[in-house]
């Protein structure tokens, strides 16, 4: 009797049957309501992600490159790595280089302003020309176009100095003078000697001639202080480095 009552029924193995099937068909519309329910949610926010990835909010609408005077505007625009439209979120001062095709330039840098990349060219300072050349900072020599010539007005003619290693030691003499000594200078003559092959002779507007060497030259921004010397006799300056002076003597 008790062997008989521990064997389930056929209506207990059926009732069994059905119960498991019920929670299966649960499980397997909660399982498909979930994934639905994924796909939906992941769906709306894909096009979300979309929506605002086209939108212009995130897109750069202007760019703007600054301070070329001896660099092409338009040769630069071509080689950034951005342009109008594209994604602005891509693109950070941090991870993005911009390359420099041109050897006026000395930098490229950017910074982001709301939806406008503004570019900031730095270039080297031009210090003085001759017939087919700016003499650029840096010693280099770098070939005039007609879009200069609002720039090179005030700059010193330079003959001579065509050697790169004289071209480099001029340049850094240059840069040393003050920016009304440059426009004070009409001209810049090598002189070479035997002792000295830059040695020159520097012609202001007013026609007065001063002699100097590379070491001298900065006693140009004295300049002011030694007019006085100049009369009818002593028409010349020679700048002297040793005595940090400068003497007026007739010009030979």
């Amino acid at each position: 009797m008790t062997r008989n009552s521990s064997i389930p029924s056929v209506k207990d193995i059926s009732s069994s049957i059905k119960s498991k099937r019920r929670k299966a068909r649960q499980l397997f519309f909660r399982r498909l309501f979930v994934f639905v329910v994924s796909i939906l949610v992941l769906s709306l926010f894909g096009f979300g992600l979309y929506t605002i990835d086209q939108s212009p909010i995130f897109r750069i609408q202007a760019i703007i490159v600054s301070n070329t005077r001896l660099s092409s505007e338009e040769e630069i625009r071509k080689v950034l790595p951005f342009k109008v439209g594209e994604r602005q979120w891509i693109f950070h001062p941090w991870w993005t280089d911009i390359p420099i095709n041109d050897d006026a330039i000395e930098s490229i840098s950017f910074v982001m302003n709301n939806k406008t990349m503004i570019v900031e060219v730095k270039e080297y300072k031009p210090l003085a020309i001759n017939e087919t050349s700016i003499l650029l900072s840096n010693g280099q020599y770098y070939p005039l176009n007609t879009r200069h010539q609002s720039i090179t007005a005030y700059l010193p003619n330079v003959e001579g100095f065509s050697e790169s290693e004289l071209s480099v030691k001029l340049a850094n003499a240059l840069i040393e003078l003050e920016d009304f000594v440059l426009n004070l200078m009409s001209s810049i003559q090598q002189t070479p000697l035997s002792y000295d092959e830059a040695m020159m002779v520097i012609t202001l507007d007013n026609g007065l001639n001063i002699y100097s060497d590379l070491r001298s030259l900065v006693l140009l921004n004295q300049l002011p202080l030694f007019i006085d010397l100049i009369n009818e006799t002593n028409n010349c300056l020679y700048l002297d480095s040793v005595t940090s002076t400068a003497r007026a003597a007739p010009c030979q």
